[in-house]
């Protein structure tokens, strides 16, 4: 794999320290214990986000990219997004109006701002409700905390992670709504050898 012609280490800690000052600064207090929002301990548990069980929803998007759970966008950015299905994108989805309509409701029905998981709390902070995002990529806590990354794959053009658009390139445990700091690995964009710990006083470079 091409490595990053800038110090691993000093990369890699960039990264770190942006992802927690980009938590910090949405909620204010210690970045670890912002984490646990982001954490899901079990099944149970209420941190991270709502894991995708609606099999039309499983069945029409998962073929195409990442299981995106309800709870990353308010129920009007989902309302704007599924009344333009011929327009996904650049891609014309071609879904019957009944499908549409079925994955419509459960998107809006368990949308970030319905929703009872932590992750999906921090996720509305910010949000205009006036002026909701209309893709994951524009949530603002999205924009935060991934700014080092978007130089990292831009100077990287060797970079497996071309994009945020699958989450599970770097969040290991994504597909569990686990967004915690202790399940990302950056080894796909070209940082070699290197996890997050997510506690502080542990290294943050191997």
């Amino acid at each position: 794999m091409q490595h990053l012609p800038f110090n691993t280490a000093r990369s890699a800690a960039r990264i770190v320290s942006t992802l927690l000052l980009g938590l910090s600064a949405l909620v204010g207090g210690n970045a670890f214990a912002i984490d646990e929002y982001f954490d899901k301990p079990g099944p149970g548990g209420m941190g991270g986000f709502l894991v995708p069980t609606d099999p039309t929803y499983i069945k029409e998007c998962k073929g195409c990219h990442f299981l995106y759970s309800p709870g990353m966008l308010p129920a009007a950015s989902w309302t704007r997004m599924m009344g333009r299905v011929d327009k996904h994108f650049g891609e014309d989805l071609r879904l019957a109006a009944d499908t549409r309509d079925a994955v419509t409701r459960y998107l809006v029905e368990n949308a970030a701002d319905k929703s009872a998981y932590l992750g999906s709390e921090i996720f509305m902070l910010r949000v205009n409700p006036n002026n909701p995002p209309w893709r994951i990529q524009n949530v603002p806590r999205i924009r935060t905390s991934h700014r080092v990354m978007e130089e990292v794959i831009a100077r990287n053009n060797r970079s497996r992670v071309r994009n945020f658009v699958n989450c599970d390139g770097c969040h290991q445990a994504a597909a569990k709504g686990d967004f915690s700091l202790q399940e990302i690995d950056v080894q796909l964009i070209g940082i070699n050898n290197y996890k997050l710990k997510g506690s502080p006083g542990k290294s943050i470079a191997d």
